[in-house]
């Protein structure tokens, strides 16, 4: 059994510093911050810091980044057809944009072009992105999938968790998978035409 210690308050797994649950996403951000792949993350965390589940997590994480993907594999990859879904709400796309100095999120059902636009509040953190996606989802269901571009919103450690404990499966739309831009973009544009619609968000 390894050992436990406590130095300074701080509690100790042999050298490696026991991390509390509340910040165990920041910190697995901090290591996967230089997208230096699974082994190295898992070397890095091995040196400094613990918790249960750290490495599953770590290698879930790194599996799931498209950056981190880009740099296992630099040939250049066909474009992919996203087939069109079964049923509405099976697969959406999502995007941020800003309108008049308000960030909103859009999200498009692939199958029925259904739209949805949520004001962001005074931040696009994660956890905001997150809150709006969970509104959403309360009110029509949870997909099957959601594609989204690969911004720091949506590749990160707590928006990994997001997906792994609500079900569905995450993946990015660029550049892989111009449809999904293509269909963001369009959106958008018909917002900002229609744009005094976003009154009423």
């Amino acid at each position: 059994m390894a050992t436990l210690s406590v130095v300074q308050n701080i509690w100790l797994k042999v050298s490696r510093i026991i991390i509390l649950s509340s910040i165990c996403l920041e910190i697995l951000d901090k290591i996967h911050e230089g997208h230096q792949g699974i082994t190295k993350c898992h070397k890095q965390a091995k040196n400094s810091v613990w918790w249960p589940g750290l490495r599953r997590e770590t290698q879930d994480l790194v599996q799931q980044c498209r950056v981190c993907a880009l740099q296992r594999d630099n040939k250049p990859e066909p474009l992919i057809t996203i087939p069109l879904p079964d049923r509405p709400w099976q697969i959406i796309v999502t995007d941020l944009f800003k309108l008049k100095g308000v960030d909103y999120l859009i999200v498009i059902d692939y199958f029925s072009r259904y739209m949805e636009v949520a004001a962001m509040q005074k931040t696009i953190k994660s956890s905001e992105v997150i809150r709006a996606l969970k509104s959403i989802f309360v009110r029509h269901g949870i997909p099957e999938q959601v594609r989204s571009d690969d911004g720091l919103q949506f590749d990160s450690a707590e928006f990994s968790y997001f997906a792994k404990e609500w079900g569905f499966k995450h993946s990015t739309s660029s550049p892989r998978f111009p449809q999904a831009n293509g269909e963001i973009e369009q959106g958008v544009k018909n917002l900002l035409k229609e744009k005094d619609l976003l009154k009423h968000y």
